[in-house]
């Protein structure tokens, strides 16, 4: 087969995949990718979603994805001389303009 004979039957078959949708599909997105999209879907349906890096418990889902107003408590744990950084102010009134209850806990 020539270099030509090659070229054209590789072009053909990208074609032909392109054409049968095997190839753009949702088969040929990063788990990342599909994140990203669910978060972006989530959160027009007016959900705060969160993204879990690292639980004290094995095996829990990506996302947490919550309902405005839905009876949730986030609480900031600080030793008894803590101090607020401003991201974390930020996110505490974030949460509460959703309508979730928030705290500071200094222990």
């Amino acid at each position: 087969m020539t270099y030509m004979n090659t070229l054209c039957l590789y072009f053909y078959t990208l074609w032909l995949r392109l054409a049968f949708g095997l190839i753009g599909n949702k088969t040929d997105m990063t788990e990342q990718q599909i994140q990203n999209k669910r978060i972006k879907e989530l959160e027009a349906e007016g959900y705060y979603v969160i993204k879990l890096k690292l639980t004290n418990k094995n095996g829990i889902p990506d996302l947490i994805a919550l309902p405005p107003n839905c009876d949730v408590l986030f609480s900031e744990i600080k030793k008894p001389k803590g101090v607020l950084s401003e991201l974390q102010k930020y996110r505490l009134k974030e949460l509460e303009k959703h309508g979730f209850k928030t705290e500071v806990y200094k222990g």
